[in-house]
């Protein structure tokens, strides 16, 4: 019996292996410091920890990067598609199948100075103009607490330029997010003022439907043994 219950757990990580080598599609949205692209090539925190996570299975695999939309339409409706950096909601749970948390964050309303003081109730900015990432759950958020003046963008760099140069009242973004978005684009982070947290933004990697079970189990221990280890902080730290 012993004997045959460690054969059929080899057979099941080779039928885990197998299905990583028979090619899961990545996809990503540009959304620094998870995802983003640095000198043509793939970077960021969630990537890095996929990344890692590929690596101990002997694996690499090239990243597309998509308009946000376009990334989740993708990884929804094709077979074997992975795709960073998903925040999971309620909406989202039966979408996908999902490894994780790869990244802890939260979103807040952000200002900047000189500006419109940080809110510090959602009901306070109901009626400014604030911007939000296109298809993001925050969208459907704001939208859902009557929200009317929503300034909806493909990437968070829009944003960023927005609220810098006064066109936007406030911006609807990670915590994480928005100092080092404003870092690649050369303006100040120190011009930044947090405002009310809004929800949970938690970072994941889903995966089709199509993905099997085995190979989504297999991913999960491996990244709990990643983090157990210290090296899940370690690759986010410099993100921070």
């Amino acid at each position: 019996m012993r004997r045959m219950l460690g054969l059929l757990s080899l057979c099941l990580a080779f039928s885990a292996s197998q299905a990583l080598a028979q090619e899961i599609r990545f996809v990503a949205g540009d959304i620094p410091p998870y995802a983003f692209q640095k000198d043509g090539q793939a970077d960021g925190a969630a990537v890095k920890i996929l990344q890692a996570l590929l690596k101990g299975e002997g694996k690499t695999a090239p990243i597309t990067f998509l308009p946000w939309s376009r990334a989740q339409q993708d990884a929804q409706q094709t077979d074997a598609i992975g795709i960073i950096p998903l925040s999971r909601t309620t909406e989202r749970e039966p979408l996908y199948k999902w490894v994780g948390p790869l990244v802890p964050d939260r979103q807040v309303l952000v200002t900047k100075k000189g500006g419109k003081p940080a809110p510090k109730s959602v009901a306070e900015a109901k009626d400014w103009i604030v911007g939000v990432l296109r298809g993001s759950p925050g969208e459907l958020m704001l939208k859902d607490a009557g929200f009317t003046r929503l300034d909806s963008v493909t990437d968070e760099a829009t944003s960023a330029r927005k609220l810098d140069a006064g066109h936007i009242d406030a911006w609807l973004v990670a915590e994480l997010v928005a100092p080092f978005q404003y870092r690649l684009l050369n303006l100040d982070p120190s011009t930044l003022e947090n405002g009310v947290d809004v929800r949970p933004n938690v970072i994941w990697l889903g995966l089709s439907k199509a993905v099997p079970d085995e190979t989504v189990a297999k991913l999960q221990k491996d990244l709990d043994a990643m983090r157990s280890t210290g090296e899940v902080d370690a690759i986010i730290a410099p993100f921070k």
